[in-house]
C-alpha cells in the first residue's frame, strides 16, 4: 500500500525566496512529524512519498497564482497513492481544505486522510461541512495511522482503531481516545530523505506537551496537557547523527515548553556538554522555568536562542488568562540571558476581550521595556480565538470578521473571494481568522495595535525618550497618537503582517512631523535617539546588499597601494550626534532618563554591523574625526585611493590651505586605521555598477524617505 503524506502551505518561507531573499535555513521547515510518520509506515511495510510544496513552486512545478489549491492538487494526485494523508494548521487550513477539494474532484475513489492540531479540535465540523474528507486522525497520529491503514487493508471495522473521526451510514462516529506515546524514546527518527536538509540549520523533536492551562492556547488541548521529554541519551543521539551525517550545527528544539522539568533540562544539558557536539540550539520556556542557575547550565551546553511568552503586561489579565506570570520577573532574566549572550524573543498577545485600556497600556508598556532593556525581538499579536480553547467557547458570540490579517492567522498566498466567504460562513473551523469584539476598547482602537508594536524595537529609544520627556501619558496614548496622525494624513498600516519596512517608514515619518519637524531642540535627546535608530534601520536594510567588488574577492591585506579601491566592508552608516550616543544607549538599556549634555556641533560616528568571533551579529559604535567620516564617505564610489585622496584635498573643508603630501600622509593614517577597525576592505580593482540609492557612507538625515537606501 502506497500512502502519500501531504504537507501544508509554508507560505512565508516561499514567498521570502521568491521574493529574492538569499536562502537561510531558518526559511527551510522540514515537516519533522510528517517524516517521522513516513519512517514509522516504512518500518511496517509501506512505501511513502511525501509531498513538500516548497521545492516545486520555487522551481516552477507549481504555478503559483491564483489556481495555487488546483495545481498543487493536480501535483498530488500524480504520485497516485493508495492513502493520501494531509496535515493541517490554522493558519493556512482554508488552502489545505481547497487543496483536498480539488483533489477529491480529480481522485473520486482514494481515501482522504486529515490529521494535526489543526483537524483535531476541528474535527467534527470539518467532517460535517467538508464530505470530501474520509478520516480525521486525531492528537498524536505516530500510533493510530498506522493502525488506521491496518483497518483499511484488513477490511476490519473502524470502530476498533481509536483516536480517529469516519462516517458511517452517513453518520459521523467518533472513536474512543486513542493512548498518547508516554515514552518518546520509542518514536524513531525523522527519515531525512523526505525532505533533505540545506544549510547547516535543522529542528528537532525533543518532546510534547505542556502542563499549563493557559485559557487562549491550544497547545494543551492537542496533547491533553500530557508533558513528555526524550531522554537525555536519545536528544544526545539524534543530535551526533544530524551532525555525522548532515554537518548540522544550529538546532531548534521542538517543544512548546522545554523548561517546565527543570531535573530533566538539567540532564540534557550535561548530556551534551559531555558529548562536547560543538553545535548551538534555541528553544521556548517560560519565564519562571527558568532560574540564572538553569540558564547558565543551558547557555554552557549551546543554548543560543529562547522564545518567552509573557502574552500580557497586565497582572489582572495574566490571572484572568491563566499564564500566572510573575512580572517582576521578566527584565531579571532578560538581564540574564543578555549577560550569558543568550539571544531572547519576548512575544505579548493584546485585544483580549476582557482588557481594558489600563491593560493594554501595561502590556504596551512591558513590551517597551523588553525591547530597551535587550531583547534582540519582541513581537505583539492581536487575539485570535483558536478552537478548542476555553477562551474561544467565551468569544464565541462576540467574533467579528473584518478581514484584517494578524500574524496568528498569517498567509502569504495568492488571495481570492472564495476563501474570504468560506472562512465567514464557518467561524466554528476558521475561528482564528475572526477577531473578538473587545468589551471595553472599540475594535478599531486595537486593530492594526499589532504592528505598531512590533515597530517599538527598531523606534524604542525614541519611544523611551519621548516618553521620559514627558511628550505623551503612556505608550497607548502614543499608538493613538499615530492612530489618528495615519486617519489624518490618509494613510494605514498594512493589513498584513511581515511588512515591516513599510510600517516602519510611516512610524518615521509620523515621528519626524509630530515631534521632530522644523525643531532639533523641541525633544532635543529624543531627537538624537530618533537619528540613531533611524541608523541602526539603515543597517538592517543593508544586510542583504553585498558589497561590490569587480572579482568578488577583498584583498584585506593588500598594500595601501594609491590604485587600490577601498570599499566599505561591512554594512556601515556615518551619523552626527550632538551628545555621546553610546552613553544615550547604555542608559535606555537601563531603563534611565538620558541626563546627557549637547553640544552645538554634531561628533559624527561609524555604526557598523559585523559577526564576532562566535558568528554572532553585533553593532559596534565607533567615533570618527571629520576627516576619518570624509574618508569613510568616499570609500563607496569605487575611486580609487589616489583619487579619494585628491578629492579630499581639494573639497574637504577639514584639510584647508594644506599642502597635497600631508593630505596623502593623514588619509594614509586613517585607511589603516579603517582597515584596522574592518570597516573598509581593499580591492585591486573598481567595483563597477553599484545598485542604484544605494549609498550607505553617506551621512544620515531624518529627512531622507527610511526606505530609500533599500532601492530595487
Amino acid at each position: 500500500m502506497k500512502t502519500v503524506l501531504v504537507n501544508l502551505f509554508e507560505f512565508q518561507g516561499v514567498s521570502r525566496q521568491r521574493r529574492g531573499k538569499e536562502f537561510d535555513a531558518s526559511m527551510d521547515a522540514p515537516p519533522i512529524g510528517l517524516m517521522t510518520l513516513g519512517a514509522i509506515l516504512e518500518q511496517k511495510g509501506h512505501e511513502v512519498e511525501l509531498v513538500d510544496f516548497a521545492d516545486p513552486i520555487l522551481k516552477g512545478d507549481i504555478p503559483f497564482d491564483s489556481d495555487l489549491a488546483r495545481n498543487a492538487a493536480e501535483y498530488v494526485y500524480a504520485r497516485r497513492g493508495d492513502v493520501v494523508g494531509f496535515t493541517s494548521r490554522c493558519d493556512c487550513y482554508h488552502y489545505t481544505l481547497d487543496l483536498i477539494r480539488h483533489y477529491r474532484e480529480l481522485d473520486p475513489a482514494t481515501p482522504i486522510v486529515v490529521g494535526g492540531p489543526q483537524a483535531t479540535v476541528t474535527a467534527r465540523p470539518t467532517m460535517q461541512n467538508f464530505p470530501f474528507i474520509d478520516y480525521v486522525v486525531l492528537h498524536e497520529g505516530d500510533r493510530t495511522f498506522p493502525n488506521l491503514l491496518e483497518a483499511m487493508k484488513d477490511g476490519r471495522g473502524y470502530d476498533q482503531v481509536n483516536g480517529i473521526v469516519f462516517r458511517r451510514n452517513g453518520q459521523i462516529v467518533v472513536t474512543p481516545p486513542a493512548e498518547l506515546i508516554k515514552d518518546l524514546d520509542e518514536v524513531p527518527m525523522p527519515d531525512y530523505k523526505f525532505h533533505p536538509l540545506r544549510g547547516n540549520a535543522a529542528s528537532i523533536e525533543v518532546g510534547r506537551g505542556c502542563p499549563f492551562q493557559c485559557t487562549f492556547c491550544s497547545t494543551s488541548t492537542f496533547f491533553a496537557r500530557s508533558f513528555r521529554l526524550k531522554s537525555p541519551e536519545r536528544v544526545v543521539s539524534e543530535i551526533k547523527e544530524l551532525k555525522e551525517r548532515y554537518n548540522i550545527e544550529r538546532l531548534s528544539f521542538i517543544h512548546d515548553m522545554f523548561t517546565a522539568n527543570v531535573r530533566k533540562v538539567r540532564a540534557i544539558c550535561e548530556h551534551l556538554i559531555a558529548a562536547g557536539l560543538g553545535v548551538v540550539w534555541g528553544c521556548s520556556a517560560r519565564i519562571d522555568c527558568v532560574t540564572p542557575e538553569l540558564l547558565e547550565l543551558m547557555r554552557a551546553s549551546g543554548c543560543e536562542a529562547i522564545y518567552f511568552g509573557i502574552e500580557t503586561g497586565s497582572p489582572r489579565m495574566q490571572k484572568l488568562l491563566k499564564k500566572g506570570l510573575r512580572l517582576e520577573r521578566v527584565l531579571p532574566i532578560l538581564d540574564v540571558c543578555n549577560r550569558l549572550g543568550i539571544k531572547t524573543t519576548s512575544s505579548f498577545i493584546t485585544g483580549f476581550p476582557d482588557e481594558t485600556p489600563e491593560d493594554v497600556d501595561q502590556t504596551l508598556g512591558k513590551l517597551l521595556e523588553c525591547a530597551c532593556s535587550g531583547a534582540d525581538s519582541i513581537q505583539l499579536h492581536l487575539f485570535s480565538p483558536y478552537p478548542g480553547t476555553p477562551l474561544m467557547e467565551e468569544v464565541r458570540d462576540r467574533l467579528v470578521f473584518t478581514g484584517y490579517v494578524s500574524d496568528a492567522a498569517y498567509s502569504d498566498a495568492p488571495s481570492d473571494p472564495y476563501y474570504n466567504d468560506l472562512i465567514k460562513s464557518l467561524p466554528d473551523v476558521f475561528c482564528s481568522y475572526f477577531l473578538a469584539a473587545p468589551r471595553y476598547i472599540s475594535l478599531d482602537t486595537i486593530q492594526g495595535i499589532d504592528k505598531f508594536g512590533y515597530s517599538m524595537h527598531p523606534f524604542r529609544h525614541t519611544f523611551f525618550c519621548l516618553l521620559k520627556e514627558g511628550v505623551f501619558g503612556t505608550v497607548f496614548d502614543l499608538w493613538l497618537k499615530l492612530r489618528d496622525w495615519l486617519h489624518a494624513t490618509g494613510q494605514s498600516l498594512p493589513d498584513r503582517p511581515m511588512y515591516d519596512a513599510e510600517v516602519e517608514e510611516k512610524v518615521a515619518r509620523f515621528l519626524l512631523a509630530e515631534f521632530f519637524a522644523g525643531d532639533e531642540d523641541r525633544f532635543s535627546v529624543a531627537y538624537e535617539a530618533f537619528k540613531y535608530d533611524l541608523a541602526m534601520l539603515r543597517l538592517l536594510e543593508q544586510q542583504a546588499i553585498r558589497k561590490p567588488s569587480l572579482d568578488g574577492a577583498l584583498l584585506d591585506d593588500g598594500a595601501l597601494a594609491p590604485d587600490a579601491v577601498p570599499l566599505l566592508r561591512n554594512h556601515t552608516v556615518i551619523v552626527g550626534f550632538r551628545t555621546d550616543i553610546r552613553e544615550l544607549e547604555r542608559s535606555v538599556i537601563r531603563l534611565r532618563p538620558p541626563e546627557l549634555s549637547l553640544s552645538n556641533d554634531e561628533q559624527p560616528y561609524a555604526i557598523a554591523r559585523s559577526q564576532n568571533a562566535k558568528g554572532d551579529r553585533i553593532v559596534r559604535i565607533i567615533p570618527l574625526t571629520r576627516l576619518m567620516a570624509a574618508v569613510l564617505s568616499r570609500c563607496e564610489s569605487g575611486g580609487a585611493v589616489s583619487e579619494i585622496v585628491r578629492d579630499i584635498w581639494v573639497n574637504e573643508p577639514a584639510v584647508p590651505g594644506r599642502p597635497l603630501k600631508y593630505c596623502e600622509q593623514a588619509c594614509a593614517r586613517i585607511f589603516s586605521r579603517l582597515l584596522k577597525d574592518r570597516l573598509i576592505g581593499l580591492s585591486a580593482k573598481g567595483p563597477g555598477p553599484t545598485r542604484a540609492g544605494i549609498a550607505p557612507g553617506v551621512l544620515i538625515s531624518v529627512s531622507e524617505p527610511v526606505g530609500a537606501a533599500a532601492a530595487p
